[in-house]
C-alpha cells in the first residue's frame, strides 16, 4: 500500500513538471491523477474548488493547489498508515468482536454444556460398557474424540465473548484445535456412511472381509494425518501477526486460496456428495427389502443424519468463500459487514454438530 502511494505521488509529480493536461492534479474528475487520488484517499478534498479547471495556462494556480494537496497527502498518509496498523497490528482498536457479546457466550455455552453431557455419555458407553470392539466402534470412538476435542475450544470462545484475548500462539493453537476437529468429525462421518453402505450393499462379501478393525484404524489415522499435514503446510495463515483478534483474521490478509479450496472441496463438497450418495442408497435398499416399523425408524435416522450434516456444515463453507472474495475495504472503519456476521453465526451452527453426532450415532 505504501509503495502504491509513493508511486502515485511520483507519477503525479512527473505530470506536474512535464506540463501535461493533468499537471497539477487538478480537481477535474476526468484527470487520471485525481481519480487515483480519490480512490486511494477518499477523505482528501480534491474537488473543493469547483471553479478550478484543468488547463495548460493555469500553472501558478496549479502550483498553489499542488502545495495544498501535498499537505493533505501528508495528513492522509499518516491517517492511512495508522489505520493499517490499527487494522492488523494494534491491540487498542475497539472492534465489534472485542465488545462484550452475551449472545455469543450464551450460544457457545449452551453447545458446550449439552455437548459435554452427550459426548461423556457416548464415551462411557463405548469404553466402559463395550466388551468387544468392531470396526464400527473404532469409527464411533474417533468421532467422539473429535467432538470432545472440539468442545475444549468452546470455553475460550466463551471467555473471548467478554474479554478480548490477546493475539498469541495460544490463539493459533485454538484455531487449529477448532477446525482440525471439525473436519475430523466431517471425514469420520463420511467414513461411517461408506462403511454402512458397503455392509448393506455387499452383505455376503462383508462377512468374509478380514482386517476390518485394522482398516478402520488406518482410515482414522489417515484422517488425522491429512488434517495435521494440511494445517502444518498453511500454518502461517493463522500466525498471530495475521490475526485481527484471537479468533478472527486481519481483513486484508485472507487465507491462501489453495487452503480455501482444500477446506471447501475436500473438507465439505466431496464428503457431502459421498454422504448423500451412501445415505440415499441405504434408504433405497431398506425400502425395497423391508417395510417394517423398525426399518422405517432406521430410514428416518439415516435421513436425519444427512439433513443435519447439510444444515450444520453448508453455511460455514459458504461463508468461507463469500468472505474470501469480499473486498476488505468495508472493514476499514472497523464495522462488521453482513458477511462477517454471517460467518460468526455459521461458526456457531457448525459447532452444534458435536451435539447431534452423539444423539444420531451412539
Amino acid at each position: 500500500m505504501r509503495n502504491g502511494r509513493l508511486a502515485l505521488q511520483a507519477r503525479c509529480l512527473f505530470q506536474f513538471h512535464t506540463n501535461h493536461m493533468c499537471t497539477s492534479m487538478c480537481y477535474n474528475r476526468n484527470c487520471v491523477c485525481g481519480e487515483l487520488l480519490r480512490l486511494y484517499f477518499p477523505n482528501v478534498n480534491l474537488y473543493a474548488d469547483s471553479t478550478f479547471k484543468c488547463s495548460r495556462g493555469s500553472h501558478e494556480t496549479a502550483r498553489s493547489r499542488w502545495i495544498d494537496i501535498v499537505m493533505q497527502f501528508s495528513s492522509a498518509n499518516s491517517t492511512m498508515g495508522t489505520l493499517n496498523e490499527t487494522w492488523c497490528d494494534s491491540t487498542n482498536f475497539t472492534k465489534p468482536s472485542c465488545k462484550e457479546d452475551v449472545l455469543q457466550a450464551v450460544g457457545y455455552g449452551s453447545v458446550f454444556l449439552l455437548g459435554f453431557l452427550v459426548n461423556a455419555a457416548a464415551l462411557r458407553a463405548l469404553i466402559v460398557k463395550q466388551s468387544s470392539w468392531t470396526d464400527t466402534h473404532i469409527y464411533m470412538l474417533n468421532l467422539v474424540i473429535a467432538d470432545t476435542s472440539l468442545l475444549l475450544f468452546l470455553p475460550f470462545r466463551i471467555y473471548n465473548a467478554f474479554f478480548c484475548m490477546d493475539r498469541n500462539y495460544l490463539c493459533t493453537f485454538l484455531i487449529f484445535l477448532h477446525y482440525t476437529n471439525m473436519y475430523a468429525s466431517i471425514l469420520t462421518t463420511t467414513a461411517i456412511s461408506v462403511q454402512r453402505y458397503l455392509i448393506l450393499r455387499f452383505p455376503l462379501q462383508a462377512r468374509t472381509w478380514k482386517k476390518k478393525k485394522e482398516t478402520a484404524c488406518a482410515v482414522c489415522s489417515l484422517i488425522w494425518g491429512f488434517l495435521v499435514v494440511s494445517w502444518v503446510i498453511f500454518r502461517e495463515d493463522n500466525d498471530p501477526k495475521n490475526l485481527w483478534t484471537c479468533f478472527e483474521r486481519c481483513k486484508n490478509r485472507p487465507l491462501h486460496v489453495e487452503f480455501i479450496y482444500i477446506m471447501v472441496c475436500l473438507g465439505y463438497i466431496t464428503p457431502l456428495l459421498i454422504i448423500v450418495f451412501c445415505s440415499s442408497s441405504i434408504i433405497r435398499i431398506f425400502q425395497v427389502h423391508d417395510k417394517s416399523e423398525e426399518i422405517k425408524t432406521v430410514i428416518r435416522i439415516v435421513t436425519t443424519n444427512m439433513i443435519v450434516f447439510i444444515i450444520c456444515y453448508t453455511p460455514i463453507h459458504v461463508a468461507f468463500v463469500v468472505n474470501y472474495y469480499k473486498s476488505p475495504n468495508i472493514w476499514l472503519v472497523g464495522e462488521s459487514s453482513p458477511e462477517h456476521k454471517y460467518l460468526l453465526v455459521s461458526e456457531w451452527i457448525a459447532s452444534t454438530n458435536c451435539c447431534f453426532d452423539s444423539i444420531s450415532y451412539y
